[in-house]
């Protein structure tokens, strides 16, 4: 604790020694406003002393603190199994958190080694974002493209697990509001994206119906207040009749740029994915893993969204070769992403043996290698884990479907703690 109050307002240190206590501190902690719980736990305890304390601060964030130390003679006797017994006394408080359901951050290490500071900063960081996130709102606009209920979410399920709300929206809403953006809007969109990227000769029949579709979609989402959101543009109110007539992809990436991501063929479990990684890790770059090489890459690739906070070096508006029949055909960005550690961040809907939600979460990092050829933003990820079609395998067997987030940084223990504040299952790979 003196360690501690250089960096942090410790407003109450108590040693538990019966329920009693813990109720006791718990209610001086609260007076005084206590964020977070750090619980120290060096020996064989019982834990209903400090459950009494934390049940009575359900709000508080929670970091237990497993201080071991070696033995001073390096051997294992009575006296050094209780100097060091956190291992003992740990998991029997921790069972009784993951039995009730109550999020923690765990921190394992002697004094001067684990960097506690910086983990209790980190959960009452996961806290925050975590209420942040039970107040979002998700559009929806139309139903998912037929035959995917691989991406279909039960909007009741999400919200009472997570607080989230889904807003649907009639896919004539994004038509009318593609039909009032002004042309003094799109020609000063125009040169903002003209400053921003470079805009091949290909990309000009189509760039400002894009740059329309995208000042429409902006507009939805401010006049309904949406945090992240998802589409199906593949019918005839936007992709497949006029006044669209094209596939919109530019507008999604702009809006995941901005920091309120969306998706494609109404993808809604990918849209709250998006939104956590975004909201944690800075960064959501909707994608599939289009192609698992020899050499064990995965390809990072997409019909056209972006994220321009994880494209690295020259960025060029091209004409979306994915959707060539298209009239004036929509554009999209083709950029790379930089080499680095990276977190893919998939949503399963869970029926069976009861419906939940699970977060799915791999490690790896970005190999720094692209493929042009795809003509959107690529790169080359790799599995923290080996063989990479076992990783594959395990991402899979967790739940995720076929698309997914990609966030620059390992963040895969925030969003751990991130989903435990919401209610959700996570499961991660590597």
């Amino acid at each position: 604790v003196a360690g501690l109050t250089a960096t942090h307002d410790v407003v109450v240190a108590a040693l538990l020694g019966s329920p009693e206590d813990g109720a006791r501190a718990a209610a001086e902690a609260r007076e005084r406003g206590a964020g977070v719980v750090v619980v120290v736990q060096t020996m064989a305890a019982p834990p209903t002393h400090t459950t009494a304390a934390l049940d009575a601060l359900p709000g508080a964030a929670v970091v237990v603190w497993v201080a071991t130390a070696a033995p001073a003679h390096g051997g294992a006797d009575h006296q050094a199994i209780t100097t060091d017994g956190g291992t003992v006394g740990g998991p029997m408080l921790t069972s009784m958190l993951v039995r009730q359901g109550r999020p923690f951050a765990l921190v394992v290490g002697p004094a001067g080694v684990v960097d506690l500071a910086a983990e209790i900063d980190a959960a009452g960081d996961a806290g925050r974002q975590a209420g942040g996130l039970r107040r979002a709102r998700v559009g929806r606009i139309g139903r998912p493209l037929d035959g995917y209920a691989c991406v279909e979410l039960d909007d009741d399920l999400l919200h009472r697990r997570t607080g989230i709300t889904m807003v649907p929206m009639e896919a004539r809403e994004l038509r009318d509001a593609f039909e009032a953006v002004t042309d003094a809007r799109v020609g000063e969109l125009l040169r903002d994206t003209r400053a921003a990227h470079a805009v091949a000769a290909d990309a000009e029949p189509g760039l400002a119906g894009s740059l329309r579709a995208a000042l429409a979609l902006e507009d939805l989402t401010r006049h309904h207040r949406l945090d992240a959101g998802t589409l199906n543009c593949h019918v005839p109110e936007i992709r497949l009749a006029p006044p669209i007539h094209l596939a919109p992809c530019f507008a999604l990436g702009r809006m995941t740029t901005l920091g309120v991501p969306w998706t494609c063929v109404g993808d809604a479990l990918t849209a709250v994915a998006m939104l956590i990684s975004s909201r944690v890790g800075g960064s959501s770059q909707y994608h599939e893993l289009e192609h698992l090489r020899p050499d064990g890459q995965l390809v990072i690739a997409s019909s056209g969204e972006h994220d321009g906070r994880l494209a690295s070096g020259a960025t060029t508006v091209i004409r979306n070769g994915w959707f060539p029949d298209d009239p004036g055909c929509g554009v999209c960005v083709r950029a790379g992403i930089a080499a680095g550690p990276a977190t893919l961040v998939a949503l399963a809907h869970v029926d069976v043996p009861a419906p939940t939600l699970r977060l799915v979460v791999a490690r790896g990092h970005f190999t720094g290698d692209a493929w042009p050829g795809v003509g959107t933003v690529s790169g080359g990820f790799r599995f923290a884990c080996e063989p990479a079609s076992a990783a594959w395998g395990a991402w899979a067997r967790a739940g995720a479907n076929h698309h997914s987030a990609a966030v620059a940084g390992d963040i895969a223990e925030p969003l751990a703690q991130v989903a435990a504040h919401l209610g959700m299952e996570c499961a991660v790979v590597g």
